[in-house]
């Protein structure tokens, strides 16, 4: 039995003590939070566990053999690496730090004390984009040429991240489990549309190696919900859809338009190919459950967790790219081979 202590009951970190309450082989013994009502509304849902306002009381408490952290961001790599040094495996709300310097140095952190760490990228856990990982990797997509995503809704306005920090991250944490690469440059352009002065729109684009090109759109401020992915290749198109109860991956057969010239786009020889559409078959299994038993199976077999402090510090990369470009007006960054800028 995995005794887990959690850091920070608010919106996120509620959920991850329903999801670690409800796991079998762990046992949630210890809450933090400075908040007095988040306090007491973790004593009301779990009697008996250990409630306190200071986040060492679980951090160095023997009692604790993983921590889950979900505070504010600027809080994470401080937290994490006391309770790295304290011998604990460590869980962080993503994204894992606040710069790529910071997850590396906690990946460091890990390797030298022997324990987990990882970051709960949830959507590299989820069916849809699990299945869209086994498309690609049997070829039927072909050469890949397009990725393109819309994340948007009315947002969880936060006071410290933007919708790029927020949201964006998602789909990167997605093209870095799917694509195993880093992009060759970014641009990112966006707006902030509230008092917080937070980017609360974000449009992002990623180039890639070969022909591939993706653009991730983020939004706080849609009143209607999009979580849309598409991923296209030569021969195939892949897309997922998280809102659709009935069928949230299709593969759809047909090529783009086959070009043999100039000269058959004037004469109109332009061909096109198209064909059935695929519905792979998914597990009805909820990504946030199917992330905490990758973490607690990491833990019980000394395995590498797929979004560990390494992968998180490349994905923090690209957002630091982004992040600059936004700066700038939308000015292209790029990174160099080893990922960085």
């Amino acid at each position: 039995m995995i005794r887990v202590g959690l850091l920070g009951y608010g919106y996120w970190g509620r959920q991850l003590a329903r999801v670690f309450d409800e796991l079998d082989g762990t046992q949630v013994v210890a809450i933090a939070d400075p908040a007095a009502d988040a306090r007491g509304e973790a004593t009301r849902r779990f009697r008996g566990v250990a409630i306190a306002a200071d986040p060492c009381a679980v951090t160095d408490d023997p009692g604790v053999d993983a921590v889950v952290i979900a505070t504010p961001l600027a809080s994470h790599a401080e937290l994490a690496e006391r309770a790295l040094r304290q011998r604990k495996h460590v869980l962080v709300e993503k994204p894992i730090a606040a710069t790529a310097a910071d997850a590396r140095a906690l990946a460091a952190i890990a390797r030298d004390c022997a324990r987990v760490l990882m970051v709960d990228h949830t959507y590299v856990y989820s069916e849809p984009v699990r299945a869209l990982k086994s498309v690609l990797e049997s070829g039927e997509l072909g050469e890949l040429l397009y990725y393109d995503s819309v994340r948007v809704n009315l947002g969880r306005f936060r006071p410290d991240a933007d919708a790029l920090w927020d949201l964006g991250v998602h789909d990167l944490a997605c093209l870095d489990y799917l694509l195993g690469t880093q992009p060759l440059r970014v641009t990112a352009t966006g707006r902030a549309h509230t008092a917080l002065d937070r980017h609360s729109l974000c449009y992002v684009t990623l180039h890639y190696p070969g022909r591939l090109i993706a653009h991730v759109n983020v939004n706080w401020l849609s009143p209607i919900k999009i979580r849309r992915v598409m991923l296209g290749g030569v021969r195939q198109l892949a897309v997922i859809d998280e809102l659709d109860p009935v069928a949230p991956v299709k593969i759809f057969e047909g090529a783009p338009a086959q070009v043999e010239s100039p000269e058959s786009i004037r004469e109109g020889r332009v061909s096109y190919r198209t064909g059935a559409i695929h519905m792979p078959r998914l597990r009805l299994v909820e990504p946030l459950a199917s992330m905490a038993r990758h973490f607690l199976d990491c833990i019980c077999d000394g395995t590498t967790p797929l979004s560990d402090g390494v992968c998180a510090a490349r994905v923090i990369t690209v957002l630091e790219a982004a992040s600059r470009s936004l700066a700038a007006g939308g000015w292209p960054v790029a990174l160099d081979a080893g990922g960085g800028q």
